[in-house]
């Protein structure tokens, strides 16, 4: 899967492919691997590519995989992006979101019962 944001991002603020390259200390041709989707960028990559296009990793990062969330978040103390992944089947996915509407359901049922008692007191 082409990354997409990083390319379109690399572009806009005029990087080349051998620029970013060397900062990953490879070859232009395994670095455009990377951005092809043929090769997975590690979490230490990402945080390169971002800091030398100045930009959060949050702006280019995307997953390795349609079913890959990423979060990240800044440390106010090395001032380093952190990329933490976690990989869900789909089906997984799909039995969580349905957990969710069943307990939203329940919590607008409970809401209304609270609703109905406080009625009764007045």
């Amino acid at each position: 899967m082409y990354k997409n944001k990083l390319i379109e991002m690399r572009k806009k603020l005029g990087f080349t492919q051998d620029e970013l390259a060397e900062v990953l200390c490879m070859d232009v041709s395994c670095y455009c691997r990377r951005e092809s989707g043929q090769i997975k960028i590690s979490a230490e990559q990402w945080l390169k590519i971002a800091e030398t296009l100045c930009v959060p990793v949050s702006e280019i990062y995307q997953s390795e995989d349609e079913l890959t969330a990423a979060l990240c978040r800044k440390y106010a103390t090395d001032k380093a992006d952190v990329v933490v992944q976690y990989s869900l089947p789909e089906n997984v996915l799909g039995m969580y979101h349905k957990h969710i509407e069943v307990l939203e359901m329940e919590l607008n049922r409970l809401k209304e019962l609270l609703n109905m008692a406080a009625q009764r007191t007045l």
